[in-house]
């Protein structure tokens, strides 16, 4: 949230009767959570752990340092401009220069097709998203060809 969002929070929050001590960022929660049910924490030296939330059109990151019974945020950080869309469209780009390359077809012509990939290309994002290789099939994609990639 912007602070002016942040604001409006903590209005709507007195406004309905609450008395919000602090509002805190949702991979810190992410963070305060993980810290309460994660029972093997080191007793001495901090173990670092990096939380991060990718939105549709935005990321935050949160960098933590837990010991037994203690939690420390090292850092946090936003964008508001870097999302899952973004990945979607460098591997949109990627493969429609891949196939045009090897298929001869070029997808940025043809409205049809270049939905198929970008709609493929979101799935693809997913499956990467738990595994680290996955592949991209696409009958008929343009001109009667099937696509891999």
């Amino acid at each position: 949230f912007t602070d002016l969002q942040r604001r409006a929070v903590l209005d709507a929050a007195t406004i309905a009767g609450l008395h919000p001590l602090r509002l805190i960022h949702e991979t810190t929660a992410t963070a305060l959570a993980y810290g309460i049910y994660k029972t093997d924490l080191p007793e001495n030296e901090l173990l670092n752990v990096a939380f991060i939330d990718i939105g549709h059109a935005s990321m935050q990151v949160c960098i933590a340092g837990f010991k037994k019974g203690q939690l420390k945020i090292l850092s946090h950080a936003f964008d508001r401009s870097l999302g899952g869309r973004d990945f979607d469209e460098a591997l949109f780009h990627h493969f429609a220069a891949k196939f045009k390359d090897e298929y001869k077809i070029d997808v940025s012509q043809n409205a049809k097709a270049s939905l198929r990939l970008r709609a493929a290309c979101e799935k693809l994002k997913k499956v990467l998203s738990a595994n680290p290789v996955a592949p991209l099939n696409i009958e008929c994609l343009m001109d009667e060809k099937d696509v891999r990639g």
